[in-house]
């Protein structure tokens, strides 16, 4: 999924620098609500990965890519104390809210240029498969496939996040969630693909295991999502290793009878995962020079 990622990158960066007019609209976003910028990126990265993981052809992915970039531009019509609020909506606030879908798609019509499969992910990415969304309440097949498949990006990284007004989920937590609510909430078949993409346990996940070491989750493995590849960063009595261990826990021989017990929360663990995945793949790229 690392890979994926860099690469779903790759596409987004070139379709931005292709389209200026998502990158005037992304901008606009930006300076409306910086946290509404960042979570479209996101999203964006997250979806255009699943659809390369899908084999959705290279000549669909600009599309996609300028859709989930600019889904949540609605939300620039939105009030800043209706969009940031802390707690619940009271239901008036709520309907506002809910606005936002729709206005992403008159935001695209009025300014022309985007196909109807862009505004269709724009405007649909709340609607839920039981008819539980909005704005249309739409079931089933009457959603877009890409948006069912945005509908579950936007809902992880929502999750995901930390804001304000409260914690971010871990990501293990956050997929367990959603992969309880496929078929009902979210296209079964989108939701399988996700969290195949992403293993059970995410790529940045800090996991403890039942030798009592901790290691962030480097790869996903998608034969068997219970067995990713890792950097052990600690011993057994909790003292750092000099360096991350890489292993494949799915190779008897690296894994020593290691698995994963569970997921810690890495800011309770006080560790930079986003520091020591740098270290991980200096060290695996360090490793396949050698190999050369």
């Amino acid at each position: 999924m690392w890979l994926k990622v860099n690469e779903a990158s790759e596409v987004i960066t070139e379709s931005i620098l292709r389209n200026v007019d998502a990158m005037v609209s992304l901008t606009r976003i930006k300076q409306h609500d910086p946290y509404t910028a960042m979570h479209c990126m996101n999203v964006c990265t997250l979806v255009v990965a699943v659809a390369k993981a899908e084999g959705i052809d290279a000549a669909t992915l600009p599309m996609i890519t300028t859709a989930t970039l600019l889904h949540d531009v609605g939300k620039t019509r939105v009030p800043l104390e209706v969009l940031n609020k802390p707690g619940r909506f009271e239901p008036e606030e709520l309907e506002v809210m809910r606005q936002h879908a729709t206005f992403s798609g008159d935001i695209m019509r009025e300014e022309g240029g985007f196909p109807e499969e862009a505004i269709a992910i724009a405007t649909q990415h709340h609607e839920m498969m039981d008819g539980s969304g909005y704005p249309g309440a739409l079931k089933g097949d009457e959603i877009h496939p890409y948006a069912r498949m945005t509908a579950v990006a936007d809902v992880y990284d929502a999750l995901t996040a930390k804001r304000v007004y409260k914690p971010a989920m871990p990501m293990h937590q956050a997929l367990m969630r959603i992969h309880k609510n496929k078929g009902t909430e979210f296209d079964e078949h989108f939701v399988n693909l996700f969290v195949k993409a992403l293993g059970v346990y995410p790529v940045a996940s800090l996991v403890e295991l039942n030798t009592k070491e901790m290691a962030v989750v480097y790869e996903p493995n998608a034969s068997n999502s219970h067995k990713p590849t890792i950097g052990v960063l600690t011993m057994p009595n909790q003292k750092p290793r000099a360096a991350p261990m890489i292993i494949n826990l799915a190779r008897r021989s690296e894994a020593e009878g290691r698995e994963v017990a569970r997921v810690i929360d890495p800011e309770k663990a006080g560790i930079d995962v986003e520091q020591v995945m740098e270290e991980i793949k200096t060290k695996g790229e360090s490793s396949e020079r050698r190999r050369r």
